[in-house]
């Protein structure tokens, strides 16, 4: 019996994510994104999503993890001309990826990112690993649009005084003397070639802890009710990592940290 219940809980499992990668018919691009087999509540909003968008710039995410206070895919329309999008992605270097081996073995539950359009009138397809360069630059690309945030990386911009602080003191940079205290001269001017400080200003969290934590940003509710929410997970394994995250987000908005239970395999 114990056997059989594994087996119809890793088909569960397996089920949805067969589903993801497919994208309807109108979509001018779709992209999944999912870091591999696991439960449900080892997900975040973040970690594991569709997202599609058509020829007129109207775009929907799907997050494969359960989200508070929301029902169904959160929808929109790009606020770039649907010009720009494609002139970044062809910056990111999609159209340079290489086709897929068809020798490759093909191992499924893997994490990765799987980009569906077509070319030519040709499906087009490939997969990448989901924390590579380009696919970390898209997964911003498109919380950008989603979340109307942008991350940065951090490993771009190393901090100058680099101590954590915890999870519950973020840093709040506003202006130009604050990003060379925290960055150095050289970094803060390249940070002010993409920052627009009299609309935006830059949120760092600084914290050490498991290396499974997990913080990501997400916009709670709907419609008019939407608030910007830091989540915070702390992970179970007791190796001590380093942790930091960039947000650049509006000046005045309003949001939230909110501390997550600790993510479990029911046994």
């Amino acid at each position: 019996m114990k056997t059989i219940l594994l087996f119809l809980a890793s088909v569960l499992f397996v089920l949805p994510q067969s589903s993801w990668a497919q994208p309807p018919e109108d979509a001018m691009l779709y992209i999944s994104r999912t870091m591999g087999f696991r439960p449900p509540g080892f997900m975040t909003p973040q970690s594991d999503y569709g997202f599609e968008i058509k020829k007129n710039g109207e775009w929907k995410y799907n997050s494969f993890a359960p989200q508070k206070d929301r029902k169904g895919p959160k929808t929109g329309e790009l606020m770039m001309p649907m010009e720009s999008f494609i002139e970044q992605l062809q910056i990111l270097g999609l159209d340079d990826l290489p086709e897929p081996d068809p020798n490759a073995p093909k191992i499924a539950d893997l994490p990765k990112m799987t980009i569906r359009r077509k070319v030519d009138g040709k499906a087009w397809v490939r997969e990448i690993p989901p924390r590579s360069d380009i696919a970390m630059e898209l997964h911003y690309l498109i919380q950008q649009i989603v979340l109307g945030i942008r991350e940065i990386p951090t490993k771009d911009f190393p901090l100058v005084e680099d101590k954590p602080v915890g999870i519950d003191k973020p840093r709040t940079l506003k202006t130009s003397d604050d990003l060379e205290e925290a960055f150095g001269k050289e970094k803060a001017g390249e940070l002010l070639k993409r920052i627009d400080l009299e609309k935006k200003q830059l949120v760092i969290f600084r914290w050490a802890g498991s290396g499974q934590d997990e913080l990501f940003a997400n916009l709670e509710g709907e419609d008019d009710a939407e608030q910007l929410v830091f989540g915070y997970r702390r992970g179970m394994t007791r190796d001590l990592r380093q942790h930091a995250r960039y947000y650049v987000v509006e000046r005045g908005q309003e949001w939230k940290i909110e501390k997550l239970p600790p993510a479990r395999f029911n046994r």
